[in-house]
């Protein structure tokens, strides 16, 4: 009967590999963090041009609501209440 041993990594390997495992988990972090930044930036700029789409679509209907005040122009009732 022959007996088989594992040879463990001593110590000092064992606290080299930790080490490299937690700067590489660090690097992968600082990566996914850099990566959303950017996405939350993007859609606070999106978010800030739909706005103001939004902000002239609505002074465009509001003129158009005026005028059709103005030359007696009766709106459907669904365009009065917006």
């Amino acid at each position: 009967m022959e007996l088989e041993f594992e040879i463990l990594p001593t110590s000092a390997e064992e606290n080299r590999s930790c080490r490299i495992k937690r700067i590489e988990q660090i690097d992968e972090l600082e990566s996914e963090r850099t990566t959303e930044q950017v996405d939350i930036e993007k859609l606070i700029n999106e978010n800030h041009n739909m706005r103001t789409e939004i902000d002239r679509l609505f002074q465009n209907y509001e003129a158009l609501k005026k005028f059709a005040d103005q030359k007696n122009i009766p709106l459907p009732p669904d365009l009065e209440t917006l």
